[in-house]
């Protein structure tokens, strides 16, 4: 999911690269392709935390929501401050950062395991 929503910022930052009526396109298809990782993305985290204590799904959706929210609201900053400063590209830039740390802590935390050979 995060490679995808790492893509559609690429394509919405090209989006604002005024390249006449290709610019609408890759923007609109950026957004599809981000809504998309994003509704994908809660889909498996809630079916993740629903697995965990089954009997607690109320307090869990609760803390989940509210952890998505104050994450949207620090991105919201974010990509505001970064496109006072930079414009178009420094708030994809910074939209882009966070996926990318989701990604990289996704990578770091994972398991290693060797393929045992079947023969």
């Amino acid at each position: 999911m995060q490679g995808t929503l790492l893509a559609s910022f690429a394509l919405i930052g090209l989006g604002g690269a005024h390249l006449h009526w290709l610019s609408l396109v890759l923007l609109v298809t950026g957004v599809l392709l981000m809504d998309a990782a994003v509704q994908s993305s809660n889909l498996l985290g809630q079916s993740v935390i629903y697995e965990l204590l089954p009997q607690a799904r109320s307090r869990l959706t609760a803390v989940y929501m509210t952890t998505m929210f104050i994450g949207g609201s620090i991105g919201s900053w974010a990509a505001a401050h970064a496109y006072e400063r930079w414009g178009w590209a420094g708030s994809c830039g910074a939209a882009a950062a966070f996926p990318a740390v989701g990604l990289l802590g996704w990578l770091a935390a994972r398991r290693h395991e060797r393929a045992i050979p079947i023969f």
